[in-house]
């Protein structure tokens, strides 16, 4: 919210992560990006996904569908569950 208790446009948070970006030297990415970036990350590190979908205020059908990975880890983790280590 503003000062003078008007609503922050989307574009002002865009703008403002854009030039801090700049400023730290790290690649521009979109806030969109970010956002798609969290979700993955949580993901991967085994957050159910319903707390994950909590987050972006998703469906967790949807958040496993559109942003589930399967990596080469978590296969071997979940190979090492069922078979033991050496799966």
């Amino acid at each position: 919210m503003e000062a003078d208790g008007t609503a922050t446009l989307s574009q002002t948070y865009a703008d403002r992560f854009r030039r801090l970006a700049a400023s730290a030297g790290v690649p521009a990415i979109t806030l969109r990006n970010v956002r798609h970036t969290s979700v993955s990350v949580m993901l991967d590190a085994g957050i159910p996904p319903t707390v994950v979908a909590a987050w972006p205020e998703h469906d967790p059908r949807m958040t496993v569908s559109v942003y589930g990975r399967t990596y080469d880890d978590s296969l071997k983790s979940a190979g090492a569950a069922l078979f033991g280590p050496s799966a």
